[in-house]
């Protein structure tokens, strides 16, 4: 451990530490993780906000848009030849449910506390996901995300090792306006790195993390592969397109990442 670090805030720059208030609180008797499977993105916002209306808010939600959802799939531990039968089964239900696997999208839910509130709360919650189309997926998804959560920080070191940039970009705005924003941004970024030099093919997703009363968080993540020569080029344009987009919309410059030298041209 770099003592330094313990110490020193803001790397330094803006003061140094010397002393800290911690609040505490139990450990919760019970945590558990539910995933869901909704039919869109769209569907799992609006059970969002409608979670938010009633002050029925879980510990967690995260809900993926139909990429990150396959990335977080992808992250899933391999399975015995028995759970890969269940899942097979589980696609023909889905598909008759009429899901499409293209489109769908992953809803992370965590209830916490004694165990009589988990209960009340899942039910309540699960009650109003169902109403927006959702599919209760048990709490293998939920196991799989406790599991892996602390893995994706390392994957861009990982891939930029290999010729891959990836970052992200993070941002919030009211509800209102969250889809028209996830639609124009991940639009944005998708048409920046394709059209940068030497274009290539890119990938975007997107998740919610973060509600409040008035609106909701929005994560982008994206990567592509890197053009010799041209790596700091190509990032910094797939990176301007994005900020500008949600200046452009009306949303805020960023979310819980704070401010650097890459967002000095929006602070005016």
């Amino acid at each position: 451990i770099d003592v330094n670090h313990l110490c020193i805030g803001s790397e330094g720059t803006l003061g140094v530490i010397t002393e800290a208030t911690m609040r505490v609180h139990p450990r919760a008797e019970l945590r558990r993780t539910h995933g869901y499977l909704f039919l869109d993105f769209e569907s799992g916002i609006q059970a969002m906000h409608e979670c938010v209306r009633k002050e029925c808010v879980p510990s967690m939600f995260r809900l993926n848009d139909p990429d990150k959802t396959s990335l977080s799939l992808a992250f899933k531990p391999p399975s015995s030849r028995l759970s890969q039968a269940v899942a097979g089964a589980m696609k023909t239900y889905f598909r008759m449910k009429g899901f499409d696997f293209m489109r769908a999208c992953l809803m992370l839910t965590t209830f916490e506390g004694s165990k009589a509130k988990v209960a009340r709360e899942h039910h309540q919650v699960s009650a109003i996901y169902r109403r927006f189309g959702a599919v209760d997926l048990g709490l293998s998804s939920g196991k799989s995300f406790e599991s892996t959560k602390y893995d994706f920080p390392h994957i861009r070191d990982f891939l930029l090792d290999r010729g891959i940039t990836s970052d992200v970009s993070e941002t919030a705005t009211v509800w209102s306006n969250i889809v028209p924003l996830y639609r124009a941004s991940t639009a944005a970024l998708r048409t920046a790195i394709l059209e940068s030099e030497g274009g290539v093919k890119p990938w975007v997703g997107c998740h919610i993390s973060h509600t409040y009363q008035c609106g909701a968080s929005l994560y982008l993540t994206f990567a592509c592969r890197q053009q010799h020569g041209r790596e700091i080029s190509q990032y910094l344009r797939a990176k301007r397109a994005v900020q500008q987009s949600f200046i452009d919309h009306q949303a805020t410059l960023s979310h819980h990442h704070a401010v650097g030298t890459e967002h000095l041209p929006w602070l005016s």
